[in-house]
């Protein structure tokens, strides 16, 4: 049996230790040997906690990714025109995200316009993505939504999810579960309803493709999955996709079932001081994650 512990901190430095068992199933395989992979080859990564108590208000947000937009036009013909705030809508942000698919690029490869810019704006792109998320995150982690902690490592060797495990994609996680990251641009159509995203261009709905080590952590529930379910089935008939379609991976990927019970005070942390993985009780690797934590800079940025 394989497990994975993580070492929380908050801003007292107090710690916390959750613990998870590796699922069996055959992307659960290739994601740990990918995580052991990237840990070996202490790769660099981001973290994020989305929904977390956490310094950053929702002003805060909004004037980061503001920031971003700025140093983005100052490198653009064609330049940003909406600008984020305290007070703005679902609508406003799907629409700053389709910025940021258009700059980039969808997709597992980025555009050659994106690959031509510099450290900076690169940086800046790939902020107005994490920004934006963070933003969303803060209102509907306070409306009793899901919080999630992102694991996303750079640079790392991505490997198609082969179609074996299709039918290992879910629309119901369970609390704590570890699921594969989404390590691409676009959205997949459970995304894209959730957000009620109508700016998004039909090339950015995109299932999951690639498997790199990087991962998600969910706690908590979007609500009665039930009629969610159903409301959502509707949609993508709407939109001429068959709901029992495996090769849509709907949902999420889980690779990894959390083991620990959870206070209301883990949800102070803001670090992860150590990750370990075990084989029948046996630490095998003992790592401090080389990350950056919220947004990148352009160290994070590879030529």
């Amino acid at each position: 049996m394989w497990n994975l512990e993580l070492d929380f901190i908050n801003q007292q430095s107090e710690q916390t230790t959750l613990e998870w068992s590796i699922n069996k199933s055959f992307g659960s395989v290739i994601w740990l040997n990918s995580l052991q992979e990237n840990i070996k080859k202490n790769k660099m990564s981001l973290i994020r906690f989305l929904g977390f108590h956490s310094n950053r208000n929702k002003r805060a947000i909004c004037e980061l990714i503001n920031q971003q937009i700025d140093i983005i036009n100052k490198d653009q013909n064609n330049p940003i025109k909406h600008k984020a705030s305290i007070d703005g809508s679902q609508e406003l942000f799907n629409s700053l995200h389709h910025y940021f698919e258009i700059l980039h690029g969808p997709g597992v490869n980025a555009r050659n316009e994106y690959r031509q810019l510099s450290k900076e704006v690169k940086a800046a792109v790939n902020n107005l993505n994490y920004l934006v998320h963070e933003m969303e995150s803060f209102d509907r982690s306070k409306e009793g939504g899901i919080k999630a902690i992102t694991f996303e490592f750079n640079e790392s060797e991505r490997i198609p999810i082969p179609k074996m495990c299709d039918n290992d994609f879910t629309l119901e996680t369970k609390f704590g579960d570890i699921v594969l990251h989404y390590t691409q641009v676009g959205k997949t159509w459970w995304e894209v309803f959730l957000d009620g995203d109508e700016e998004i261009f039909d090339e950015a709905i995109i299932p999951h493709l690639v498997i790199d080590g990087s991962f998600d952590i969910f706690f908590g529930s979007i609500g009665n999955i039930s009629e969610i379910k159903e409301e959502f089935f509707e949609f993508l008939r709407k939109n001429n996709k068959d709901p029992f379609d495996s090769s849509l991976r709907l949902g999420f990927h889980p690779v990894a079932t959390l083991k620990t019970n959870v206070s209301d005070d883990f949800f102070h942390v803001n670090q992860i001081k150590m990750l370990k993985i075990f084989k029948e009780g046996k630490c095998l690797i003992e790592h401090m994650p080389n990350s950056l934590y919220g947004h990148v800079d352009a160290s994070f940025i590879d030529d």
